[in-house]
C-alpha cells in the first residue's frame, strides 16, 4: 500500500492560528529536553530507572522572510515581551493525512529569528519552549 507524506497536509498552529509560508525543505523541527526514562547504575551494577516528569521541548519554525506570519509572531513576542511572559499561546501540530499529533497548552516565543539579507529570500526561524509538550508519532 502506497502512503503520501504531504507537508500541506500538516497543521501547525500557535496561539490558534495556523502558520503559512514555510521555509523551502525542513521546516519544523521538536526536540524534548529530556529523556522519558532516567536510569542511574550503582556500584555493584544495579540499575534503577525512574520515569522523567519533564515534558519541556523546543520548536523550531522555519518561515520564509517574505511570509506574512511573521508578523504575527512579531506580535505574539512583543505582547510576551512587554506582559513580562503573561500571554502564553498553544501549539498544536498536526497530521491531517495521519495520527501524528504535538500539542502544549503552554508556550511562549524564547528565540526571536535572526536576520540574513541577501539577493534571494532567506528564512527565519523562530524558537518556542513548550513547558509541557505531548505527543504522538503516528503514521498515516
Amino acid at each position: 500500500m502506497t502512503k503520501i507524506a504531504d507537508p500541506n497536509q500538516y497543521t501547525c498552529s500557535f496561539g490558534g492560528v495556523p502558520a503559512y509560508g514555510y521555509a523551502n525543505g525542513e521546516f519544523l523541527t521538536i526536540a524534548y529536553d529530556n529523556p522519558d526514562f532516567i536510569d542511574e547504575v550503582g556500584t555493584d551494577g544495579e540499575v534503577s530507572v525512574s520515569p522523567s516528569t519533564d515534558r519541556r521541548a523546543t520548536i523550531e519554525l522555519k518561515l520564509m522572510q517574505t511570509s506574512d506570519y511573521n508578523d504575527y509572531l512579531s506580535g505574539i513576542n512583543q505582547i510576551q515581551l512587554r506582559t513580562r511572559g503573561v500571554g502564553m499561546i498553544s501549539i498544536l501540530i498536526k497530521d491531517r493525512n495521519g495520527r501524528t499529533l504535538h500539542q502544549a497548552a503552554e508556550a511562549w516565543i524564547s528565540e526571536k529569528p535572526q536576520t540574513s539579507l541577501d539577493r534571494g529570500p532567506k528564512e527565519r526561524v523562530w524558537r518556542f519552549r513548550c513547558a509541557a509538550l505531548l505527543s504522538f508519532h503516528g503514521g498515516n
